[in-house]
């Protein structure tokens, strides 16, 4: 164990141990994911349990942490007529990455709302994650069952959406992960009137309405792109089949404000003219908070001092 034997060292490991507890907002710091979505619910005549939401992370690079994602922030709300109904997080996963004899495995996140979801559901799902996250997801699922590890599901529909990444200096990316287990007739979508928006306060995203931007309505000033077609990234190495890329599509945000993506998703297999619509917004890291800043220029003013004391006497 290090013990400082000097006031000097004292205080500069004090400074040291402060500055390491400071984010800076930098270049290609985002400090959190949020993700929204609205959709229906799409078996004809069967009700189902829960939700599952199926998060991967198709770089295999690391794996999806249950610890990023606020729970209390994050919830799905089910629209049954005039009733509103709240459903909170019951459950979720981590993925598993191919090590050994082990097998992939997406991480999940589940709803299951008291007596299932029904026939005629609509639905608003928000995702908040505490850091940056790539969204990739092979899709979601309405199942029957209890949901653990032993439970052998009834799967009575698939849900299909978009997965995103994005950095800053901005790029973002919208990207077609689902699985071709989950959607064997056409695992294919579109992204429709993709929108940007920049430096967006909290509230300014909390007020961006989904059933709004499904039915064609977005904020004054932005620029809807033209719409693409994403293949399955399971089905095709080609990035350009199942990956559509924005460079610069927003200026990178102010400390603590979001860049925000928004848009309508549409899946060729349904007679709906847009699917669901979609929010995908992105928080640059917090500027150090005043009072840190204050405390690390006492101590760094105090260490400074003690170097000056320590100064030997000039010699006459």
């Amino acid at each position: 164990m290090f013990i400082p034997r000097s006031c000097r060292q004292l205080a500069l490991l004090l400074a040291l141990l402060l500055l390491h507890q400071i984010p800076v907002a930098f270049a290609g710091a985002i400090g959190a994911t949020f993700i929204a979505f609205n959709a229906s619910y799409s078996p004809v005549n069967d009700p189902s349990e829960y939700l599952r939401l199926l998060i991967d992370n198709q770089s295999q690079i690391k794996k999806f942490d249950p610890a990023t994602l606020d729970m209390a922030s994050s919830s799905l709300t089910i629209r049954r007529g005039a009733k509103r109904i709240y459903v909170p997080i019951a459950q979720v996963a981590p993925s598993q990455l191919p090590i050994g004899m082990l097998v992939r495995k997406s991480g999940f996140v589940d709803f299951r709302p008291i007596g299932g979801f029904k026939p005629g559901d609509k639905i608003n799902v928000t995702l908040y994650f505490n850091t940056h996250v790539d969204y990739r997801t092979s899709g979601g699922a309405w199942r029957d069952g209890d949901g653990t590890v032993n439970d052998s599901p009834r799967t009575n529909g698939s849900l299909k959406m978009p997965g995103q990444t994005s950095i800053f200096d901005p790029v973002y990316t919208s990207i077609n992960d689902l699985d071709p287990n989950l959607f064997s007739a056409d695992s294919s979508f579109s992204v429709r009137n993709l929108s940007f928006l920049g430096n967006q306060t909290q509230d300014q995203l909390d007020r961006l309405d989904l059933d709004q931007i499904l039915n064609g309505f977005f904020p004054p000033g932005t620029t809807q792109a033209p719409e693409f077609e994403l293949l399955s990234s399971l089905l095709h190495t080609n990035a350009s089949l199942f990956a559509k890329e924005f460079v610069n599509p927003f200026n990178e945000p102010d400390p603590g404000l979001y860049s925000v993506a928004i848009g309508q998703f549409d899946d060729p297999l349904t007679s709906d003219a847009v699917d669901l619509s979609f929010v995908h917004a992105f928080r640059a890291i917090p500027e150090p908070g005043t009072a840190m800043l204050s405390v690390l220029a006492v101590v760094v003013l105090g260490y400074t001092r003690v170097r000056t004391g320590r100064q030997s006497p000039p010699i006459h």
